[in-house]
């Protein structure tokens, strides 16, 4: 197979194996990158090069996997890259979505807004360290903490911060549990507080659980299982950890579908003020923000 061959292939294998044209498109280039080990701009500028034949294998192996057992491409690749940072993710561990880098570009802009120099930020939820590694790469003076509780997310998130070579403050614990906020303390026994906390916390619902896509059937239940009506941690969360959050401080989510409305009035009740909701590139409800004037 020559090189000027390799991306429609991929694509229409893809496509051909259930995957949505406008995703396979963008597989097909990570795949021929990532797993077949050659660089776009050397498709486009050697046309007519032969495939080596074991890289040609290692794609179809890909490929195969990907359609046939609905594995998320995130899991196949060695490395994926989200906002300008490259992440080890492994089963267990929630993949991190391209919509939720708008979390990174609305506590970037509260950051230079207000003209904070030295901005702290608390991760609750961080799973593979995403959110909390961007930020850290983006705002190298601040101080990031993250707080975790699966023993299976725990490892890679430390696997990539040495990978990003950054330093977070990690606490392993429930977000759910008041307890896991004497982890914050600080030496003269007051609770820490920061300027920014921000959570991608698990938001479905018990019949969205019910009724999985194949490819998420491959992700952890406690990374997406909300409770019920999906709400559990955006309740525990906005009452739990609001003495962390500084004076004018803000509290950010990601949001679900038809979320935005019930977890502004959580906040509402919990006392924050200046509630804002934020949409992706789709136009659709992401992320919930809020102020605490207390």
């Amino acid at each position: 197979m020559l090189y000027s061959e390799l991306l429609p292939y991929i694509e229409n294998k893809l496509v051909s194996g259930g995957i949505p044209k406008t995703d396979a498109k963008a597989e097909a280039r990570i795949i021929a990158s990532d797993i077949g080990e050659i660089q776009i701009g050397a498709l486009l500028a050697n046309p007519n090069t032969e495939i080596v034949s074991g890289r040609l294998n290692a794609i179809n192996k890909t490929i195969n996997t990907r359609i046939f057992e609905r594995v998320p491409l995130q899991y196949l690749v060695p490395m994926w890259e989200w906002h300008n940072i490259k992440l080890k993710l492994v089963t267990g561990v929630l993949c991190p979505r391209q919509e939720t880098e708008i979390l990174i570009d609305i506590i970037a802009d509260f950051i230079k807004e207000k003209g904070i120099e030295k901005p702290s930020i608390l991760d609750l939820c961080t799973g593979s360290g995403n959110i909390a590694i961007a930020l850290k790469k983006m705002f190298p003076e601040s101080t990031v903490a993250a707080v975790e509780n699966s023993t299976l997310a725990i490892p890679t998130f430390k696997f990539n911060c040495n990978y990003n070579n950054v330093e977070i403050n990690f606490v392993s614990g429930s977000v759910l549990e008041q307890s896991t906020l004497v982890k914050f303390i600080d030496r003269h026994g007051a609770p820490m507080a920061f300027d920014i906390i921000v959570s991608n916390p698990p938001y479905l619902t018990k019949l969205e659980m019910n009724t999985l896509q194949p490819e998420l059937k491959h992700e952890p239940d406690v990374a997406l299982y909300g409770g019920i009506d999906g709400l559990d941690f955006y309740r525990s969360i906005s009452a739990i950890w609001k003495e962390n959050l500084k004076k004018d401080g803000m509290i950010l989510y990601e949001v679900g579908q038809e979320q935005a409305k019930e977890v502004r009035r959580i906040l509402n009740k919990a006392g924050y003020k200046d509630l804002k909701t934020h949409q992706d590139m789709m136009d659709n409800d992401r992320a919930v923000s809020a102020i605490n004037r207390e």
